[in-house]
């Protein structure tokens, strides 16, 4: 699944293959286990090399000097949790390494230089609007360092590989064309039926990976009610519809009957929505189950775009993603 997939769904609670973010670790959501009294010491009572490794850190990352923090020396790790809440951090007690490292900052307290990245990341969508970011995470690992930024309807991230960026909009305020695009795509969908939208999102990220390239820029369209959640994805610049999904909410993503679903008729039900969508057939197309006990399938063939999908227990189809070889959706 594309790294922008993974987040969508965790930040809608619920399974449509969009995303609004690339994964990332954030300060929010990594919670340190509170050590007993007496495993924990002062910063400034630890191993005059341990102190400065753990300044040095917070410095290279943030800028900011670091004096007072608790240390956990429980465990092959230390767990370094900063005074007034800032942040925390875990490192290898044997060879000094980073396990993480997440800070929350302010934005004022942020570079210049990269508070001037991330607002141009928004102003790329955007350049009218204004933005007052309420809360920068910072984030370091040995997989990648990354930054966070958060205001009231809009998000930006970005590491050395990666940057994206989304604005939200009330769904009634966006052009017209798009609206009707999404409708129709919606009553091919479901053959007829009546699906409110309320929510939309302007969408921009690109990976510049050699190994995992993706380049996107779309409106990420959703509404519903108690009884199911809807997305649409929609290119920017053509137009083209690239996600569909109208999930009931009593659906699940795992569960022993899906093992017993014939695969030819899950082709099949999924072919006639790629057809009315996508305006492809799935003739030559290899399917695969994504696991045993999975709603999840994808379809692919040689010099063709991939398709994903999912099912209900009866093999219904519900939803269907195009993912264009070149990692291109706008």
């Amino acid at each position: 699944m594309k790294s922008w997939n993974k987040v969508w769904i965790c930040m809608t609670a619920a399974a449509f293959v969009l995303t609004a973010l690339p994964a990332t670790e954030s300060y929010a959501a990594k919670t340190v286990t509170q050590a007993s009294d007496q495993n924990t010491l002062k910063l400034t009572n630890v191993d005059k090399e341990i102190q400065e490794k753990i300044k040095k850190e917070v410095r290279d990352l943030s800028g900011l000097s670091i004096v007072e923090a608790d240390v956990n020396m429980e465990g092959v790790n230390l767990t370094i949790t900063f005074k007034d809440n800032i942040g925390n951090m875990m490192m290898n007690k044997n060879t000094k390494e980073i396990v993480f490292l997440n800070l929350r900052l302010t934005f004022d307290q942020l570079e210049k230089a990269k508070q001037d990245k991330m607002i141009s990341l928004l102003k790329e969508l955007n350049n009218k609007r204004k933005y007052a970011p309420k809360q920068v995470d910072l984030h370091k690992s040995p997989d990648e360092t990354r930054i966070s930024m958060l205001g009231e309807d809009f998000a930006a991230s970005m590491t050395d590989q990666d940057h994206t960026a989304y604005i939200d909009f009330s769904y009634k305020d966006i052009d017209a064309s798009v609206r009707k695009n999404a409708e129709e795509a919606l009553k091919k969908f479901s053959n007829g039926g009546n699906l409110k939208l309320t929510r939309a999102q302007l969408h921009k990220f690109v990976n510049n990976d050699p190994k995992n390239k993706e380049d996107s820029y779309v409106w990420r369209i959703s509404g519903g009610d108690e009884e199911q959640w809807i997305g649409l994805e929609i290119g920017v610049v053509t137009g083209k519809i690239y996600d569909v999904l109208i999930k009931k909410m009593d659906v699940p993503d795992k569960d022993k009957a899906y093992a017993d679903l014939d695969i030819k008729k899950v082709k099949a039900a999924v072919e006639a929505k790629t057809k009315s969508i996508f305006n492809i057939n799935l003739s030559g197309y290899e399917a695969k189950q994504e696991s045993k006990y999975g709603n999840k399938f994808s379809f692919t063939k040689k010099d063709s775009p991939t398709i994903a999908a999912r099912v209900d227990l009866k093999g219904n189809c519900f939803g269907i993603s195009l993912l264009p070889e070149n990692g291109k959706r706008n």
